[in-house]
Formats: structure tokens, sequence, C-alpha cells
């Protein structure tokens, strides 16, 4: 399968700033357009000896399809941001209007255009420098959206009139406090998926009202709702040392289409954990910096995830630690002449763990691997 991508475009990005009444104020607003199209073929070419090896003739004997897929996206945006004595105020809009294609070269099936605006999209956020000193407070929600994509198109058959795109709303408040070497964040977390873009195959039992077309439909259902908690500090033990750590915990879950039998043709179950997200993640690491040598050590634990979608597999927790050592020579200045040479390990321990998880399966992780770079400003 042959692949090509073309895409060029402009933005344009200016800002204003005011005191108005005074209170310090920066509009800023901008344009992005862009035009783009992936062009796809299949073909078949003769192997030219399959006992000798993988040599085949460049030119194929069937070109099996031909489709092109262009694309515009344009987008525009704009942003307000007041200081109010120790408070911060920013409140923002977009918007994206997406038009996509399917133009197939062989004229065999009927091309397709596809409207996947967005509504506007609204954001805020607020930043307060409370009273005790070194200690921040902050807010913010934004509302995302996720374009119609062109891996959809491939099935033309497909009903795609009510088709809209996929919506987020996302909401997140905290506190940060610095004092010195010191540095620590706490942040509560909100996501609201929906909208959910699902496909049903001919041969789901979900009924007639979602076999639209003769090779499955496309249709808006559930989502996902998640919410957590993120902890982080970076303490500068010394000059040279310092240790860093975070910790996230995680509820992610899914939400039912409002239909038991959709629900059952996709394996979902409403409540259930989403599928490769850990419940709890975990990082510490130690760093040491010198005139010539820097060195350092991590260690990350990940949780269980679920593997599965009725989550009857669930992939262990396990940990892994990295490590390197960083020797730097030359001037050591931003003149020419100096050169590092860094050796990293992945894996040091040689754990054994289930790495990437995605359509209900999960592949082996990497193994301890030790790499060496080297690196000369010229």
């Amino acid at each position: 399968t042959n692949y090509q991508k073309e895409r060029y475009g402009f933005m344009v990005d200016g800002d204003w700033s005011a005191d108005l009444g005074g209170l310090a104020n920066t509009l800023r607003a901008g344009l992005w357009y862009e035009d783009q199209q992936r062009d796809e073929t299949r073909t078949w070419q003769k192997l030219t000896d399959a006992r000798v090896g993988i040599e085949f003739d460049n030119i194929p004997y069937w070109t099996q399809y031909d489709r092109s897929y262009p694309q515009e996206v344009f987008k525009w945006y704009a942003e307000d941001s007041l200081q109010l004595a120790s408070v911060q105020l920013t409140l923002g809009i977009k918007q994206f209007l997406v038009d996509l294609e399917r133009q197939d070269n062989f004229a065999e099936t009927t091309d397709v255009k596809v409207n996947s605006d967005s509504d506007v999209l609204f954001s805020g956020g607020l930043l307060w420098e409370t009273p005790i000193e070194g200690l921040e407070f902050f807010a913010g929600y934004a509302e995302n959206f996720k374009a119609i994509y062109d891996e959809i198109l491939e099935r033309p058959e497909s009903d795609l009139d009510a088709l809209e795109p996929e919506t987020a709303e996302n909401l997140e408040a905290g506190l940060r406090y610095r004092n010195g070497d010191l540095f620590l964040t706490a942040t509560a977390f909100q996501t609201d998926f929906e909208n959910r873009i699902i496909f049903l195959s001919p041969e789901s039992a979900a009924g007639p009202d979602y076999l639209i077309g003769t090779n499955g439909t496309y249709f808006n259902a559930g989502g996902i709702e998640s919410d957590g908690v993120e902890l982080t500090a970076d303490y500068r033990l010394s000059d040279n040392l310092s240790l860093y750590s975070a910790f996230t915990l995680n509820d992610a879950s899914y939400v039912g289409t409002g239909d038991p039998a959709v629900d059952t043709g996709l394996g979902i179950a409403p409540g259930n954990d989403v599928v490769g997200i850990p419940d709890q993640q975990l990082v510490l690491s130690l760093d040491w910096t010198g005139d010539r040598l820097a060195t350092g050590i991590s260690g990350k634990y990940t949780g269980e995830r679920p593997i599965r979608l009725d989550n009857s597999w669930v992939a262990d927790s396990y940990t892994t630690v990295d490590a390197y050592i960083t020797l730097n020579g030359g001037g050591v200045s931003n003149g020419a002449g100096n050169w590092s040479i860094t050796l990293l390990l992945n894996n040091v321990f040689d754990e054994d763990y289930l790495g990437g998880i995605a359509g209900e399966g999960a592949w082996i992780g990497a193994p301890r691997t030790v790499s060496a770079s080297l690196t000369v400003d010229l």
C-alpha cells in the first residue's frame, strides 16, 4: 500500500496590549489555513524469484485501488487576558471549519464529501497569586473537538449524513508552590469525551436501525469519562543534585451508548475501565550534574491496564528503571569544538512487562537496551 501526503498553508497571529482603566489587558487573535491531500494506492508486484529473496518488479501488474482524500482546514481564534491585581483572567474562543473529501480515481465508487465544522469552542483560565508567598491557585476550562477523519470515508456505502465530530470538555484546578529549591504542584482534572464515533458492521445483532449501507455504518454514541489527580515535586538537594517525582491517579471509564444491544455489539459495558489506561503511575528520578559529567537514574511504576473492553484481561503492573551518564568535552561553551558522549540504559533490570496496548491486544515491552551517542559541535 502506497501513501503520499502534501500540505501547505499559512497562519496569521497578532496581539495588542493596552491599559484599560489602569488594568493590563492583552488581546490576541489569529487565523490558520491548511490545504492537504492524502493519496493512497494499493499495487501488486511480482517477486523476481521467491527462492532467492524479496526483490520484485517495480512495475505493478495490478493496481487494486487509487484514492485521494483532499482536506481543507480553516481555524480562527481570539483570546483576551486581563490582570486584576493578583488575579489573571483569560477567556478565549475558537472554531474549526473542516471540509473532507474522498475521490475515487478509478471512478468505481461514488465520491464522498463531509463537513466537519466545530461549534464555537470556549476556553478560560484563572491564575491567583495568593497572599502566601510562593503559592498560586490556577483553574482552567477548555472545549475541544476531533474532526471526522478520512479513514471513515474508506467505507463509501455508509451513511455519513448525520455524523458529527467528536467533542470533549476539560476542567482542571490546582495549586503551585515554589520556595527556593522546592517546587510542588497538585492538580485535579476531569474530562468528558462525548459524541464518540462508533462503527457497526452488517453482522452486528444490534438491530436494523444501525445497519445503513452494505458495509456497516458509523454513528455518534457514548464516550469516556475521566477524572483524577496529579502530584509533582521537584527539589534541588544541592547545586549539583536534584530529585523529581510525579504521581498520577486516573479513573477512566466508558459511557454507554444508551442502547444495550449496541453496547453488546461493541463489547462495551458502561462503567468499565478504558483499555490501555493505567489507574496509577509513579515516577521518581535523581539527577547529578557537574562541569564535565552528568548522570541520573529514574524509575517508573505503571499500574494495571485493561486489555479487553469487557475488562476480562488486565495487564499486570510493572516497574522499569532507566539510567544515563554523559561526558562533556572541549571548551564546554557556545564555541565550536564541544563534544559529548552519552551512555543510556533502558530497563536496567530487564523487567518483563506488556508495553503497548491496542485493539484488544498487547505487545511485549522492550528488554534491557544499551545505546551510546556522540555529539560534536563543529
